[in-house]
């Protein structure tokens, strides 16, 4: 069935794929990366525009934004072949840990003797948020309470990576190291 003839499309300034009139928002991407994991294509994207109605667009500290994500009321389709939808929110990043009064009741740092899977942390050598000395740090006390701990270090990143080439590195290094743990636990080698 050609779905299109459900809802009014248009273009974009790529010109390349239609985006659906009737949502509210639509991003234009330009594929950068492409893959397959089992049985699914996996595309990456380099968002070109956003194209939000106006009704659900606000601006806070001069910049413009989408107000309510459940005014939205998205659906999200995952790779699990379920469909999600957006709850009610339960906290705001980076605030919500400055209610409390000690760093020990936030820092996983305080809580490392009681890891019992293997770790693999990334981070970017720019990341002010959470320095590269304090993952060092963190692995280091791994390492010598004996756990199996891997810590990936991206030069040109901050907090969140930003880099498309480090974004498809990290996801295979990520895969990388999962796979090799759970071959041994599930397929033990002879």
């Amino acid at each position: 069935m050609d779905k299109s003839v459900l809802f009014e499309t248009f273009y974009g300034d790529l010109l390349t794929a239609p985006m659906i009139k009737e949502c509210p928002v639509n991003l234009e991407c330009r594929v950068v990366k492409e893959f397959s994991i089992k049985h699914r294509q996996i595309f990456v994207g380099e968002v070109v525009q956003a194209h939000v109605n106006g009704e659900f667009v606000v601006e806070r500290e001069g910049r413009q934004g989408i107000g309510d994500m459940t005014q939205l009321d998205p659906i999200i389709y995952a790779l699990d072949n379920r469909y999600y939808s957006i709850g009610k929110p339960i906290g705001v990043g980076y605030k919500e840990s400055k209610s409390f009064q000690h760093e020990e009741c936030v820092s996983p740092y305080f809580f490392l003797d009681r890891i019992t899977a293997p770790v693999q942390m990334m981070c970017g050598a720019r990341d002010v948020r959470c320095p590269v000395s304090e993952s060092t740090e963190a692995r280091d006390k791994l390492l010598e309470l004996g756990k199996p701990c891997e810590l990936l270090l991206y030069e040109d990143e901050g907090h969140g990576f930003l880099k498309i080439e480090n974004v498809v590195d990290s996801k295979v290094q990520r895969a990388d190291f999962w796979r090799g743990r759970w071959n041994s636990v599930f397929y033990p080698r002879l």
